[in-house]
């Protein structure tokens, strides 16, 4: 009986012992693995900076599709639920995202971050088409698309980067790596940017709507007027006459669309009535062939310099 107990005795010992080397041992294929951060975005630009940015160490969520207008895009119930595990939600501000967005991290108390830190932000310009007050109150007083311009996407990576380290510490490192990396490749993208921009022959150009602000300043290029007075709003006749005039007061023959306007008819009206090609400039991105940020601003800039 006593050797029974004995053995018995033994075995406990032995299933404690090997109970708490599972538990300590780091390497234990029993250890649960620890969730990544995630993060969410608005729109494709920033999501392409921050998955750049956050490589493996986290998850990144971007909330309005590409091809969606950021200005109205209303979030699914699933979005709504992606969003509520966001540690951050990074957006452009200054009202380029719909109010709903910001209401819906109200509701859940995601954190939100704005990424222009550091970044001179510009005020939109008057055009020679539009400089009537009611078209200038349609939008905010600042210009929202300052992705487009790569040094100021170097300070949105950097931006998100600080905030990766502060809300996850532990891949601090790998954050900061991951950062120096792909600014080596907006330098290299920007140094192509400039060296491009100075074989343009005619700088001056029209597009749909004023979101170039930033490109035009950086690479030494002149939006000379927009279709849109405000993006959504359509020109009137006078503003139909005066674009047709600024057009060949520069000796201008290419307007640019957009990739979602392509069809419209407004663009039918600019080939019949103005007897202009038609281009594409896209400023968000996100779909084929401006799958990355990168070649989204490459082939801004190469619809730029058409025979060039």
């Amino acid at each position: 009986m006593k050797t029974a107990h004995i053995w018995l005795l033994a075995t406990l010992i032995i299933l404690i012992i090997g109970t708490l080397t599972l538990a300590f041992n780091p390497n234990s294929s029993t250890q649960p693995k620890s969730e990544k951060t995630t993060i969410a975005v608005s729109i494709f630009p920033l999501a392409d900076i921050a998955r750049n940015v956050a490589g493996d160490k986290a998850d990144v969520i971007q909330l309005i599709p590409s091809g969606s207008s950021p200005h109205t895009y209303s979030l699914t119930p699933q979005q709504l639920a992606d969003l509520s595990t966001a540690s951050t939600l990074f957006i452009i501000g200054h009202q380029l995202e719909p109010a709903s967005l910001i209401n819906a991290t109200k509701a859940n108390s995601t954190p939100v971050q704005t990424v222009d830190n550091g970044i001179t932000l510009l005020p939109f310009e008057k055009h020679e088409e539009n400089q009537d007050a009611e078209h200038e109150e349609e939008h905010g007083e600042l210009d929202p698309h300052y992705w487009l311009s790569v040094p100021n996407a170097q300070i949105i990576a950097r931006n998100i980067k600080q905030t990766l380290q502060s809300i996850d510490p532990a891949n601090a490192y790998v954050y900061q790596e991951n950062f120096n990396q792909y600014s080596r490749q907006l330098t290299e993208l920007e140094n192509n940017l400039q060296d491009m921009s100075r074989i343009i022959a005619n700088p001056a150009f029209i597009a749909i709507h004023d979101a170039w602000s930033y490109f035009t300043e950086q690479y030494n290029l002149d939006l000379v007027a927009t279709y849109e007075p405000t993006e959504g709003q359509q020109p009137t006749l006078s503003d139909l006459n005066n674009l047709k005039e600024i057009a060949k007061e520069h000796k201008l023959s290419v307007f640019y669309t957009e990739p979602q306007k392509q069809s419209t008819s407004a663009i039918r009206l600019i080939q019949n009535e103005l007897n202009l090609g038609i281009g594409i400039l896209d400023p968000v991105g996100g779909i084929s062939p401006n799958d990355t940020y990168i070649d989204l601003m490459l082939n801004n800039m190469n619809a730029l310099a058409p025979g060039e």
